[in-house]
């Protein structure tokens, strides 16, 4: 696995991010993510919050090049989403809303060798960046157990340690958190805020975990309406959840 030094500039710079569907019986297009700019800058985690049908997921599959824009780009450690989409992949670490990519006959750590296999990492490296994980993840005791016999939460936690084997800059989650028991959900919110502390390092998560957001997050992006219409600091006191709320609900603040 060889690392690629991280680039000067933003983790990711998004300009006016747009995908638009078409609609039924010669409908005008129905675009699920309209006009969207934003950065994240290296070691921030930055939570996308909104209702269902806000855009969000559509924002983070652009990101993670499995959906082409149909207006505008965004660059992930420098490299543009269209023109060179091989190369960002290769520094994301992607876990897709409900979708935990892993197979299920195989035990956890079967799954991870398989991965790391992919990446190019096999033998003693491969076991020692898969023990690093299974450990950082909490998902070291179920290591033997077959992925269809754990529990939802541990398969989420094990999709986390595969999206990082390896080596990412960047993490694109959607809901990571869902299904994560409350004893757990620490250890995998933790495990994501000290991946984004290390050097080059950034996550962008979507979520309806309100209280996640003010647990791991930055900065959070409302989006309404396949449009981003606010973006809360939390790194300056703005840790209130009521204030979120409304921010996603469309109400003024008071």
């Amino acid at each position: 696995m060889t690392r690629r030094p991280p680039a000067p500039g933003p983790l990711v710079a998004a300009e006016h991010l747009t995908r638009a569907f078409a609609a039924v019986r010669g409908r005008a297009p129905v675009e699920a993510v309209a006009d969207v700019s934003f950065r994240v800058e290296v070691n921030e985690v930055v939570g996308v919050v909104g209702t269902n049908g806000a855009g969000k997921t559509t924002l983070l599959d652009m990101l993670a090049t499995t959906l082409a824009p149909t207006r505008g780009t965004a660059r992930i450690g420098g490299f543009d989403i269209r023109d060179a989409a091989g190369a960002a992949r290769g520094i994301i670490g992607y876990v897709p809303a409900g979708g935990r990519a892993l197979y299920p006959r195989l035990t956890v750590r079967q799954n991870l060798q398989f991965f790391a296999a992919l990446y190019g990492l096999t033998g003693p490296q491969a076991d020692a960046r898969i023990a690093e994980l299974l450990e950082v993840c909490g998902a070291a005791a179920c290591d033997r157990v077959r992925v269809d016999r754990v529990s939802d939460g541990m398969a989420a936690r094990v999709a986390l340690a595969r999206a990082m084997l390896h080596g990412p800059r960047l993490l694109l989650l959607d809901e990571p958190e869902r299904s994560v028991d409350p004893v757990h959900r620490p250890v995998l919110l933790g495990a994501i805020r000290r991946f984004a502390d290390r050097a080059g390092g950034g996550a962008v998560i979507v979520t309806h975990g309100l209280d996640d957001v003010l647990e791991v997050c930055d900065r959070v992006m409302v989006m309404r309406d396949g449009r981003l219409v606010e973006t809360l600091d939390l790194r300056r006191g703005v840790r209130d959840r009521e204030l979120i709320s409304r921010a996603i609900a469309g109400e003024a603040a008071v």
